[in-house]
């Protein structure tokens, strides 16, 4: 793939803005951006006349974007809202602004050598930020053991958890196993975080029920 630097500048700012509301239609378009995004992974096997340029770089471009812009495609955003959709007939813009900050939000940014997926879970009550940190705070801290999740989250105001996919890994992983394993990841996270938050209001009734039963 090869491209001059105003068509790269031209396609990466008009970036992909895709918002689902069905859990299954969000995962397929998160696996297909993160098809797409690794197909672009240019490795030893691709037939690029421009290909030694690239594997002489071991640095991830998509990790140092303002140095390597040419090096870059436009980035995909995918939102779930949270809550029936955002804003509405009616909506008051700061009620628009609130919900829209609920979002499952999944971000790739792909260039020809990795790709960064940067993942915002849902907020939709202080239970589930509470929930998300720790979870988040459990995955960084088991970085090494799960090679393509970052230690750091690329941007820890906005989003929860960053992975980041080199070369490397499309040479060593089986591709569809690779992208299989993170859409899994994200489903079980999602699933993780409900259970859970069934299982504290399940003992907060419990424990409601055993404190108000000694005044009867």
């Amino acid at each position: 793939f090869r491209f001059t630097v105003r068509e790269k500048t031209k396609e990466i700012s008009s970036s992909l803005g895709i918002k689902m509301s069905s859990r299954e239609q969000h995962y397929a378009k998160v696996r297909e951006a993160l098809t797409d995004a690794l197909r672009k992974i240019e490795t030893d096997d691709d037939d690029d006349d421009d290909q030694s340029n690239v594997m002489m770089i071991p640095t991830p471009f998509v990790e140092f974007q303002d140095e390597f812009p040419e090096q870059l495609y436009p980035e995909v955003r995918i939102e779930r809202a949270i809550g029936g959709g955002v804003g509405g007939a009616g909506s008051s813009s700061s009620s628009s602004k609130n919900n829209s900050n609920n979002n499952e939000v999944i971000l790739v940014e792909s260039s020809r050598n990795s790709f960064r997926v940067s993942v915002k879970l849902k907020h939709s009550d202080e239970l589930d930020a509470i929930l998300t940190k720790q979870l988040s705070r459990f995955m960084r801290q088991r970085a090494e053991q799960f090679s393509i999740v970052r230690k750091k989250t690329t941007n820890s105001d906005a989003f929860d958890l960053s992975f980041l996919v080199t070369q490397k890994h499309k040479k060593q992983f089986v591709n569809s196993s690779l992208v299989a394993f993170m859409v899994d990841f994200l489903k079980s996270v999602d699933g993780e975080i409900s259970e859970q938050k069934l299982s504290v209001s399940s003992r907060g009734r419990a424990v409601a029920e055993e404190f108000l039963g000694g005044f009867c």
